[in-house]
């Protein structure tokens, strides 16, 4: 009965991630994942710091567990103004790229901080975006440097809202 409804929360999710219309980047704009990031360094707990479309949810937080090739996410992400949570593997579709459950599409890892402390994930169709960040504040220089990456990739930076 308890995996009965963990499905159940997670199709919930789902749904309400498949709802979204909104496109926060341009379509026509080339795109990069990053592909030298050591996924195992991925394994930790991580608050986020900013998303696109963040009125109406607050900042939520993301646990990464497990080892290379069986990582596991429990996360709680305020994504396009909606609250959304799911827990399971955490799968590796490509060279940076993962697909999570209860979204829709996969997220790329568009930014990594050399020390592995700053997160900005993204998606091809633009439909959200959002910063992960160890600790607390996000120091200037990073936020920056992600909103570079971010308009770089197409999103528009004056849309993102950050946390503070």
């Amino acid at each position: 009965m308890i995996w009965l409804t963990g499905v159940v929360a997670l199709s919930a999710c789902a749904d309400q991630m498949q709802t979204i219309s909104n496109t926060y980047r341009h379509s026509d704009a080339p795109i990069f994942s990053n592909a030298t990031l050591d996924e195992t360094r991925l394994v930790g707990i991580w608050t986020q710091v900013g998303t696109y479309g963040g009125a109406g949810c607050s900042p939520g937080a993301v646990e990464i567990s497990g080892d290379a090739g069986a990582l596991i996410v429990v996360y709680n992400l305020c994504l396009s103004g909606a609250q959304v949570r799911a827990t399971g593997p955490l799968r590796r579709t490509g060279p940076g790229r993962y697909a999570a459950p209860g979204l829709p599409s996969d997220l790329w890892l568009l930014w990594v901080d050399t020390d592995v402390r700053t997160l900005v994930f993204g998606t091809p169709s633009g439909a959200f975006g959002f910063v992960l960040n160890r600790g607390g504040v996000l120091p200037g220089d990073r936020a920056q440097a992600l909103r570079e990456i971010l308009d770089w990739n197409g999103y528009d930076p004056t849309d993102l809202t950050l946390w503070r």
